[in-house]
């Protein structure tokens, strides 16, 4: 992953690790010791009759933490896909030490040997030239040795009950994956009949009265979203540059090594495939880069503690604060959770929304080249508009909802037609051209295409194999409605297997399968262990405070 490094004395990491299985550190937040005095006395609940202690629950909320970065190459704090992809540190949490008591009633245990090696590997490939070099490069502030060396005993603890309770799907016989492979692999020829509603735009008439009845009908189509304007002060990261090479020069003593450390963790796509001399610029510029950001960030959050340093905030505390630092403040025009991204970034569009009378202001929103300050300026309620303000909407609204309908209606006609045809004997190729229709010819397909070359756009692959192969050969399919109209398909026949080509696949077949199957058993065994191993957690209860997330920085 990052390197080469010299051999470290086995006996040297079975120490590390071995008293992380016995003590846990004092958490320590950003800002230094947090919450320790509230948070002795939680009651972080119990699990299998056993109360979660302090450290335990510390432990293994840092161990879910290094979870994420050794699989994502990123800290959660500072990976937006963290927050969209749902990264819930308290259930994770809760999850890894209900993981661990299971292990533990299962006699599952990790030797100190084993947590060694594995401890050793990690850091040998990261290029650190110790282990304390690993703590202060890789860990970054965010953990420390003994972190590490818990979540590598957590991780490979894990990986044995997963594998004992998944031990079922490795019973997956290869007499099974073939029928899968055939399931999955199986080909249809077929013709399609599509009835699109743009034939039919012409027919509909749009009176006064039905388009009022449809304004009606359909209002909450056409209320005005809520709207919101703001005051903003921008901190540019470049006009941080100066500080940022400062920053660079005292901190970075070895570019080379470190260029190299950094290729090697975010791999050469990060880079477009160029070798690391050709790298080492950017790899440069991003750190740079992220030290500007911070110092950006830093100037933000002073103006930031200026303006809140009230029990109440003011509407215009950011503009007087910006006043008196001879900053400049910017208004937005209004604007919803759509239209904000033309002109803000969506991350401080979305941030927007949460400001209120009451909480005028927010910390501060970083980008990727600038750092937002932001207090609410004008709040704009949504409304229902007046049938005069969209009245082209409504319109064309009528007219494309009145064609899909007409569409409908004679698809479902036509389909009556071809298969009470078909029931009598008659081709269906005839059918088509006495009812004044002409099927499509498909590609090829299978349950396991993702994508038809000549298929019509307005029809979902998956909603196409779904219907064809709920029907054996020489049959029509239901009729299927969608937006812009619907669809049927006529399965011509069932074309040969690629025998070949089922050979050669088949051992990495047999191998995803029993991966899968047993990935499956074991999700669904914890589903089962969570419904009442988290019974008396805090995940039961209403949300409380949180006690941190990470060593001190």
């Amino acid at each position: 992953m990052f390197g080469t490094i010299r051999k470290h004395s086995k006996w040297m990491w079975i120490i590390i690790v071995a008293a992380t299985i016995v003590s846990f550190v004092i958490f320590f937040g950003p800002g230094g010791r947090q919450g320790q005095d509230e948070t002795q006395k939680y009651n972080f609940g119990t699990i299998g009759d056993q109360p979660i202690t302090r450290d335990e629950y510390v432990g293994a909320q840092r161990s879910a933490y290094l979870d994420y970065f050794f699989n994502r190459g990123q800290w959660p704090d500072r990976d937006p896909a963290a927050k969209q992809g749902g990264f819930n540190e308290e259930r994770l949490t809760y999850e890894r030490l209900l993981l661990m008591s299971k292990a533990r009633e299962l006699g599952i245990s990790v030797s100190p040997e084993s947590a060694a090696k594995v401890a050793a590997d990690i850091i040998r490939n990261s290029g650190a030239g110790s282990p304390r070099e690993f703590e202060q490069r890789v860990l970054a502030g965010y953990a420390s040795l003994a972190d590490f060396g818990r979540f590598v005993e957590q991780f490979i603890t894990i990986q044995q009950l997963a594998a004992t309770v998944g031990l079922p799907g490795n019973l997956v016989t290869p007499k099974e994956a073939t029928a899968l492979w055939k399931y999955e692999n199986q080909e249809v020829s077929a013709d399609l009949v599509f009835v699109p509603a743009s034939n039919y735009v012409a027919s509909v008439t749009a009176t006064p009265e039905a388009l009022q009845q449809f304004f009606t009908n359909q209002i909450e189509r056409y209320r005005v979203p809520a709207k919101v304007a703001i005051n903003y002060v921008e901190f540019a990261i470049t006009n941080y540059w100066p500080i940022a090479g400062q920053m660079f020069t005292n901190g970075v003593t070895n570019i080379a090594e470190y260029a190299q450390a950094v290729y090697e963790q975010r791999g050469s796509n990060a880079f477009a495939g160029k070798p690391l001399a050709e790298a080492t610029e950017q790899i440069i510029n991003d750190t740079k880069r992220n030290f500007a950001r911070r110092a950006a960030t830093t100037n933000a959050l002073a103006l930031h503690v200026e303006m809140t340093d009230s029990e109440k905030v003011a509407p215009d505390a950011l503009i007087k604060a910006a006043q008196r630092a001879n900053l400049p403040v910017k208004l937005s025009p209004p604007f919803d959770t759509q239209s904000g991204g033309f002109f803000l970034p969506s991350a401080v569009a979305q941030k927007a929304f949460t400001l209120n009378s009451e909480n005028p202001v927010c910390e501060p929103v970083a980008t990727e080249e600038t750092v937002y300050l932001l207090s609410l300026a004008t709040n704009i309620p949504s409304y229902l508009p007046p049938f005069e303000a969209v009245s082209n909407r409504v319109n064309y609204d009528y007219v494309q909802m009145t064609a899909n309908q007409f569409a409908l209606a004679a698809g479902e006609a036509l389909h009556a037609k071809l298969t009470n045809g078909l029931a009598q004997g008659e081709k269906f190729g005839a059918l088509c051209t006495a009812n004044g229709t002409r099927p499509l010819p498909l590609t090829p397909f299978s349950r396991s295409s993702r994508a038809l070359t000549n298929l019509p756009p307005q029809v979902p692959v998956g909603l196409l194999q779904e219907a064809a192969f709920k029907v054996p050969a020489g049959k029509l399919s239901n009729w299927v409605p969608i937006n812009g109209g619907g669809f049927m398909i006529f399965i011509k026949e069932l074309l040969p297997l690629d025998e070949t080509k089922m050979a050669e696949e088949m051992p990495k077949v047999l191998t995803q399968i029993r991966q899968s199957s047993q990935n499956e058993a074991f999700q669904s065994w914890f589903r089962k262990q969570a419904e009442t191993g988290f019974r008396n957690t805090p995940l039961n209860r209403p949300p409380t405070p949180s006690v941190g997330n990470r060593a001190a920085r």
